[in-house]
């Protein structure tokens, strides 16, 4: 009698295994459409004029004279003071004349980063709080 429960939670375990294979590569699917789909639309969509309130900073860059002090970059922008937003749109401004696709690039740089950090941070993490913890055999 056991033999056959042994044989029944073993096609269970099987079933399981597999519906968690389909699903974790339908998620990776689903991730890697999302990735080509969030670069499709950040190339095609590229243009190198500023949006909406990324104009601040260039308009006051040529109000105060082609030099932008310090204490600019600490000034209140609507609700919030960003100094590194305004540092790197100083810093295209000047060195890549406003292009903007270098921004772009760091965006997905960042991007790329803080995924690596996750998943490096996610593979510690669940070492360390299953102990016992493996990945299911291929």
């Amino acid at each position: 009698m056991s033999e056959i429960a042994s044989a029944a939670d073993q096609r269970a375990t099987d079933q399981l295994r597999s519906v968690v294979r389909l699903l974790s590569v339908l998620v990776l699917i689903g991730g890697l459409a999302t990735l080509a789909g969030s670069v499709y639309i950040a190339v095609r969509a590229y243009t190198p004029v500023w949006f909406g309130d990324e104009w601040s900073v260039p308009l006051d860059y040529q109000a105060l004279g082609g030099h932008y002090p310090l204490w600019k970059l600490w000034a209140q922008h609507n609700e919030h003071r960003i100094p590194i937003m305004k540092a790197l749109q100083l810093m295209d401004l000047s060195w890549f004349k406003g292009d903007r696709r270098p921004l772009l690039l760091l965006n997905w740089l960042i991007q790329t980063s803080l995924w690596g950090l996750s998943l490096i941070s996610y593979m510690l993490c669940a070492g360390s709080a299953l102990p016992n913890w493996q990945p299911l055999p291929a």
